[in-house]
């Protein structure tokens, strides 16, 4: 089997057609320049997990409704979006404000897709349920919620009482962890 290597502009490119996998390969790409560039600003690491989520969230968000202008140079468009949200981040913690920053319905439509692949590997995991047990107890908490009693995000934002952004950092890293365990 022959696999290309595609260049930056191509991922770009074929996400901007609508391709959920390029995007996510994309924002694969990026993450550790988006948490670089937030970790000089941000020091508190449950906030910086949260808005590293956010990031790639908005930048997806961006993408997916084509507001990013191919001629752009994507590092220097992603570290303007870093930048304003990190700005906002001050700002509403000066003010005391805590905001979702996307409507639950764009939140619940864009994390069912994106974390699908993941849960489909592990649908077929003999004892999931082992594994998750592994994981600590916040990541456990959530994975449970969501694979075994089908909860929303929002749902288990409300039930845990934490930011939504925050239940989904869990799950990531949660399923992460647990296709690491399996070898996947």
């Amino acid at each position: 089997m022959r696999y290309k290597i595609l260049s930056e502009e191509e991922l770009i490119e074929e996400a901007l057609n609508g391709s959920e996998a390029h995007l996510n390969l994309l924002i694969s790409m990026y993450e550790p320049f988006i948490v670089e560039h937030i970790s000089r600003q941000i020091k508190n690491y449950q906030d910086l997990l949260d808005l590293r989520q956010h990031v790639c969230c908005r930048i997806a968000k961006q993408i997916s409704e084509k507001n990013y202008v191919h001629q752009d140079k994507f590092s220097n468009w992603a570290g303007s979006i870093i930048k304003n949200e990190v700005n906002n981040y001050f700002r509403r913690k000066k003010q005391g404000i805590i905001l979702h920053y996307f409507s639950p319905d764009f939140l619940d439509e864009f994390t069912e897709n994106h974390f699908m692949a993941a849960e489909d590997t592990l649908a077929f995991t003999p004892n999931l349920s082992f594994y998750v047990d592994q994981l600590p107890d916040e990541q456990a908490a959530v994975v449970k919620l969501k694979c075994f009693q089908d909860k929303t995000f929002r749902e288990i934002s409300e039930l845990l009482k934490v930011p939504i952004n925050t239940v989904m950092g869990r799950y990531r890293y949660g399923i992460e962890r647990i296709r690491e365990m399996i070898g996947h």
